[in-house]
């Protein structure tokens, strides 16, 4: 589903949403994650909806901790909005069009 689809599956499944990943710790944690579920590409909670170029967590906070791939975040098209991590890429992120379904995908978390 889209980014907004896995953010509302999140809290639907118990979780208070998508995943907010605030150090290396949780980026190996997550990693971990996919590598074990064969997850290729999932959304994360990052995103810059509300001012472009300046991205947030879904639930508001502003942490520091970034793991952009090279060249990330392009903004490709002017549509990429919405954080997704590749494992094509070395589970670093990316963004992208939030409104992508072709995910296999979505990483939620209780804060």
């Amino acid at each position: 589903g889209s980014w907004s689809e896995a953010e509302v599956a999140c809290v639907a499944g118990g979780y208070d949403g998508l995943a907010t990943i605030e150090d290396t710790a949780e980026q190996a944690k997550f990693e971990g994650l996919m590598a074990s579920s064969f997850v290729t590409y999932a959304w994360f909670g990052l995103n810059d909806l509300t001012i472009e170029g300046t991205f947030e967590w879904s639930n508001g906070s502003t942490a520091g901790y970034r793991n952009w791939a090279p060249g990330e975040p392009n903004d490709f098209n002017g549509i990429e909005d919405c954080g997704a991590i590749q494992s094509n890429l070395s589970y670093q992120w990316n963004d992208d069009d939030c409104s992508r379904t072709d995910f296999d995908g979505f990483l939620c978390e209780k804060r």
